[in-house]
């Protein structure tokens, strides 16, 4: 019951920060992301996490799996190790950390 409740609070939360194709300085991969596979998360897991809180591990490994493999067939290009960083995301490319003062950084 704990775990369930701990799925279902933090849900909402990484559905926001993988499916929000409007968040404030991603790129332009992510979009795309975001727009191409948000329904087929949502039908795997549900749109509000109820399913992901009660699917078994085995249940939840082989929808993990079979998703991940249609993402690397569809990902193009394939691979992302030439891409440019912008493509992921505006704000880390806009970030200087030289703008922080001494001592102080972004938490993790």
């Amino acid at each position: 019951e704990k775990r369930k409740k701990e799925i279902l609070d933090i849900f909402p939360e990484i559905c926001e920060d993988v499916f929000n194709p409007k968040a404030e300085g991603i790129g332009s991969y992510n979009k795309h992301f975001a727009s191409t596979w948000k329904k087929a998360f949502y039908a795997k897991f549900g749109s509000d996490g109820k399913k992901l809180s009660t699917m078994d591990m085995k249940t939840f490994l082989n929808n993990v799996a079979g998703m991940v493999s249609k993402m690397n067939e569809n990902m193009e290009p394939h691979g992302t190790s030439n891409m440019k960083l912008s493509k992921f995301s505006t704000w880390l490319v806009d970030f200087d950390q030289s703008n922080l003062p001494v001592n102080q950084y972004i938490e993790k």
